[in-house]
């Protein structure tokens, strides 16, 4: 019953919070921070209000229930913060994140990644799924072939065959000692995850290659686990796993940068724009470098040789940074007259889509 009345008090906040953030984020291109605060502290209120209720009623709802809410609130909050440090996706889309992680939980009460990771998953494969058929329809036959010949060299294929299958292992190695219960898709969509993340801190926190860490993992994986990882169950996964994360990572990225930007006049740059080239001071001049398109990955496998001029871009230029730009450019520092702009993609409709369908399936 109490379930029941949550749920009645609490969807029309989730329609309303995920209509009119939509609508803003597709014609301001702005997530306000009202909504966000005001679903958070309605979904507090409602759930404080109704456990302090029934309490005098002796009616049950576990101490250990009002507890997980509150972690959930947490682990949501530290998994939006990371995607957001990561430039998965902007501070903005991270916060909304956050509201509704935090306004379903208390419908559909289970484990406390399931819903994080749930609502992260249906987000993310309509938006893949969208954008993949986008790139694939309006790009060359002629770039497509290169990419795939880049692609199928030998020493490429082998290091990334390394790289997948050491930390692919850790990463299954980590959820199992967390009792993950994620599976199919879902599973492959978190280790994909997973090892975005490892690429990201090894090229931009640590800045140390991972090729001989991946030979030294990948040895003691099959040192330590050679049955499991010659069953054909573990043959389809790593085999989907590979392919995906190469089709996505090389293939997919480099369509991305040709579909969804276009080249301006640097004196044409503009606050809120999202670069897709950045500039890097190297021996006293400055060389413009492509950026990873599709802002969720703008960090993940950026280059990292040299400092960036600007480091954070999904939440595009400030003025700031514009007229920096402007200024090295009339001064003769970077001598290009044209820089790519990243198209704005409005991410709290894909959000809150996926939202919608971690509903209806029941999977949260």
């Amino acid at each position: 019953m109490i379930l029941n009345v949550l749920t009645i008090l609490l969807l029309p906040a989730i329609f309303f919070i995920g209509i009119i953030t939509s609508y803003e984020d597709i014609k301001y291109k702005k997530i306000r921070n009202k909504w966000v605060l005001s679903a958070l502290l309605y979904s507090i209120f409602i759930f404080l209000g109704i456990f302090l209720k029934i309490i005098p009623t002796n009616e049950i709802l576990s101490r250990a229930y009002l507890f997980s809410y509150f972690l959930n609130l947490i682990f949501a909050f530290f998994v939006g913060i990371l995607i957001w440090v990561t430039n998965l996706w902007s501070a903005g889309d991270a916060k909304l994140f956050m509201a509704y992680a935090v306004l379903i939980y208390p419908i559909h009460h289970v484990q406390i990644p399931s819903v994080s990771f749930s609502i992260l998953l249906n987000t993310f494969l309509p938006f893949l799924v969208f954008y993949v058929f986008k790139m694939l329809f309006k790009t060359s036959v002629k770039l497509k072939l290169s990419l795939l010949k880049s692609i199928l060299k030998p020493e490429f294929l082998l290091n990334n065959l390394l790289f997948i299958f050491s930390f692919s292992w850790i990463g299954y190695v980590l959820m199992s000692y967390f009792n993950n219960k994620i599976s199919g898709i879902g599973n492959v969509f978190t280790m994909m995850l997973f090892l975005f993340i490892v690429l990201f801190l090894f090229r931009n926190i640590l800045k140390i290659d991972h090729k001989n860490l991946s030979i030294v993992v990948s040895s003691i994986a099959l040192f330590t686990d050679f049955e499991r990882i010659i069953s054909l169950d573990f043959l389809r996964y790593f085999s989907l796993l590979f392919f995906i994360f190469i089709f996505v990572r090389h293939f997919i990225i480099n369509l991305a940068f040709e579909t969804l930007s276009y080249p301006i006049y640097i004196e044409n740059l503009r606050s809120g724009m999202v670069i897709a080239e950045n500039f890097s001071k190297e021996k006293g001049s400055y060389t413009k470098h492509r950026m990873t398109p599709l802002s969720f990955l703008s960090a993940l496998i950026e280059k990292s040789e040299g400092k960036f001029l600007f480091p954070a871009l999904s939440e595009g230029l400030t003025k700031k940074d514009a007229e920096e730009i402007k200024s090295l450019h009339s001064q003769g520092h970077i001598k290009e007259h044209t820089i790519r702009i990243f198209q704005t993609v409005p991410f709290a409709p894909f959000i809150f889509l996926g939202v919608l369908i971690a509903l209806l399936i029941g999977k949260i």
